[in-house]
């Protein structure tokens, strides 16, 4: 076989491999990325369902040692990251900016509830002290069919 067709031959095969490595390895950085989200999220959910009296203690729910997965992801996006810090930056940046997102949306609606509620208690308020001046014109017009309110 001719050395100049063995030469390409072989940096097809090299880079063949290299595509199949780049490929596997963005595919890892997806699915490290998508456990982060899951994980993540989870441990928001648990900061969520504590009472409100009191501020949940953060150590106690995602500190070293506490959950070994969750660590073990961690150490996964910075070994990752270590060459290439950009591309795992974006990611963990893009997901909470979606999540911040997400919450101004709630928190929009959940002033949107409370401006109507307040509205309907205020008009609710209105009606009944509109009953009662009117109760009362009644009354001081015809003092024979009211009792003192």
């Amino acid at each position: 076989m001719n050395p100049r067709l063995q030469q390409n031959m072989l940096c097809i095969s090299c880079l063949h491999r290299l595509v199949v490595f780049r490929q596997e390895n963005e595919t890892y950085k997806k699915l490290t990325s998508i456990q982060f989200v899951r994980l993540a999220e989870a441990k928001i959910n648990s900061c969520l369902a504590h009472p409100l009296e009191s501020e949940p203690n953060i150590e106690e729910i995602c500190g070293a040692g506490v959950d070994p997965a969750f660590d073990k992801l961690i150490g996964s996006l910075g070994y990752i990251a270590r060459h290439k810090p950009r591309p795992v930056i974006d990611s963990v940046m893009f997901w909470r900016k979606s999540k911040s997102e997400a919450a101004n949306a709630a928190r929009s609606e959940l002033k949107q509830v409370w401006i109507l509620t307040l509205h309907l208690m205020l008009l609710n308020v209105l009606n009944h002290t509109d009953t009662i001046v009117a109760a009362r014109t009644w009354c001081s017009d015809d003092h024979t069919s009211c009792s003192a309110s």
